[in-house]
């Protein structure tokens, strides 16, 4: 337990080595479980003078060097690191804690695994499964994790809502059609792990793209499908959210989208045959706008042509005149990138998983060195993953493997 002096906003930096999570009562406020060197991160509440806070601190260590310390700071309190004297025994003696993931089951094995996509913004509920009384409630943070600290020892459930997409999912793990789970029995300073999972019933949105060799705006039986293509997606503010590439059948599917309006781009960057966008596509590669609710699914199917003209136009690589190469790959520590045929500056970079979901993401990439850029990609799980670099002069995406 802690006790502020003060009526105010405070500001707790954590120095650690490696990453690290704070929680103020049951708010997470610092949340950087990552590997990383000696480094502060912060993060900032609203309390109250003389009221007494629960404090929890976790850091990670991978390996090296291993410290952390917890400072504080306020409008009337300098930075210094918390002293004994606010700091107290806890106001009962009851340790025992639920906690897990809510996550996607992306590989169908019926269960949720690290790495696999999680469900940030789902609320958590805990009721009394003996009086079916609610006695908290708790937003899942950015990894799709959720405490419930504190517990004495009783039966318990939860129950979760997940934010809304336009994907149909069906329950998997530990939960039913209703987000309910089984009855959990706590003894005495008992810590339950309970991860929940859902699986895809159908993705929100996908679709085929074709070769029409004929321009004649209809996919016929006879014209090849084509794999390779970088697909993007963007919310109608011009957002990135996501990124696919098109498997050897033409086919393309973006799941965990939120209802709202968005355009695809489409390009062609590893073509082996000169092309331009054509049916459903502009001269850029962009579909129109399209709107996207909860529960229905999206089928945008669109086409590229023969072009016997090579050109480039709003990044699209036509015989090989701009090519985003990528080594090693597979890759361990650090990605190295090459863009020819593209401007150099204020390029900026997002990662994808196989999902099409952020990863990781940064500003604008410094000067290239040599024309190579480095970007530091240890701290990705193993998998499948695509790159995506944007500046003025166009777009364009490669998909890598994390070792």
């Amino acid at each position: 337990m802690w006790s502020p002096l003060f009526s105010e906003t405070y500001t707790f930096t954590v120095f650690s080595d490696d990453g690290c999570r704070l929680w103020v009562n049951d708010s997470l406020i610092i949340d950087k479980w990552q590997p990383q060197p000696p480094m502060n991160n912060a993060g900032s509440i609203t309390l109250e003078a003389g009221k007494k806070y629960r404090l929890r601190l976790e850091f990670l260590e991978i390996g090296g060097g291993a410290l952390v310390q917890l400072s504080w700071s306020s409008a009337h309190q300098v930075q210094q690191i918390v002293p004994k004297r606010q700091l107290y025994p806890p106001q009962n003696i009851f340790s025992g804690s639920i906690e897990g993931s809510v996550g996607l089951d992306g590989n169908n094995n019926g269960f949720w695994e690290q790495g696999e996509p999680t469900f940030a913004g789902a609320t958590v509920r805990l009721f009394d499964a003996v009086t079916d009384s609610l006695l908290a409630s708790t937003t899942t943070v950015a990894n799709g994790h959720y405490l419930f600290a504190d517990l004495p020892p009783g039966i318990y459930y939860l129950r979760v809502s997940l934010p809304p997409t336009s994907d149909v999912f069906i329950p998997v793990q530990n939960v039913d059609g209703d987000g309910l789970t089984p009855t959990q029995a706590l003894a005495d300073g008992e810590h339950k792990k309970l991860d929940m999972a859902w699986t895809v019933l159908s993705i929100a949105l996908g679709g085929d793209v074709w070769l029409d060799e004929n321009a004649d705006d209809q996919q016929d039986v006879t014209e090849p499908l084509l794999a390779d293509i970088t697909v993007l997606l963007y919310s109608a503010d011009t957002t990135l959210v996501g990124a696919k590439m098109t498997a050897s059948d033409g086919r393309y599917g973006f799941s965990l989208v939120s209802p709202g309006q968005y355009f695809l781009v489409f390009l062609h960057s590893f073509s082996s045959i000169p092309l331009r966008p054509g049916y459903g596509l502009d001269a850029g590669g962009q579909t129109t706008v399209f709107n996207m609710v909860q529960g229905q699914y999206e089928e945008i199917d669109v086409a590229f042509v023969p072009d016997s003209v090579v050109s480039t136009t709003g990044g699209q690589n036509n015989g090989g005149a701009s090519l985003l190469k990528l080594y090693p790959n597979p890759v361990g520590e650090t990605l190295r990138m090459v863009w020819s045929g593209q401007a150099q500056t204020d390029t900026r970079w997002r990662i994808f998983d196989a999902t099409g979901r952020v990863a990781h993401t940064g500003g604008a990439l410094a000067a290239a060195t040599g024309g190579i850029w480095e970007l530091p990609v240890e701290s990705l799980p193993p998998g499948m993953y695509y790159l995506v670099l944007e500046n003025e002069s166009g777009r364009s995406g490669q998909r890598f493997v994390k070792q």
